[in-house]
């Protein structure tokens, strides 16, 4: 998998901005004053300015991440994936996510296995989930809940931020 560029987002209201180097002695708006070091883990306010981002670009980031972990760890990644964000949930819906012996199982009307797999690679995964929307929104994770429906073939990730400015 190639390298990932970490590029610190934030969440302010209904608007997404990212953080660029600044030139000079540009100041980081409060909304930025938790932004975290991916390398270190350590907090700090670093010499940036904020650049608005794309709505668009961020839900499509989100859902690329999503369904790349899954396709890295799981072996599948999902036919389709809509991301939506409402005040602090951010919200994945799945479609097209069993596996060739996921279906056979469920035909077989053995959902059970199937649900208690994917509830322990989630359990499993859970850090890598939550630190992939932390980095694309700029903000805590305090939540992450996942979901699946045998009919129809559907999964949902839903990741609940942290209050802004917290």
């Amino acid at each position: 998998m190639p390298a990932r560029i970490w590029v610190p987002q934030t969440l302010v209201g209904d608007r997404y901005y990212r953080l660029e180097p600044s030139v000079g002695s540009s100041t980081v708006p409060s909304a930025f004053g938790r932004a975290r070091s991916p390398r270190s883990g350590e907090r700090g306010v670093w010499p940036h300015v904020a650049v608005e981002v794309d709505r668009g670009k961020l839900l499509s980031a989100i859902s690329n991440a999503v369904v790349g972990v899954h396709r890295e760890h799981y072996g599948r990644g999902a036919e389709t994936v809509r991301t939506l964000i409402q005040g602090d949930c951010v919200v994945c819906v799945l479609e097209g996510i069993y596996t060739t012996g996921e279906k056979t199982l469920i035909a077989a009307n053995n959902f059970g296995a199937v649900r208690e797999g994917r509830q322990t690679f989630q359990d499993a995964m859970r850090d890598t989930f939550v630190g992939e929307v932390e980095g694309l929104t700029g903000r805590d994770v305090v939540a992450f809940f996942s979901a699946i429906s045998p009919d129809p073939d559907m999964g949902i990730e839903v990741f609940v931020l942290a209050a802004e400015g917290t």
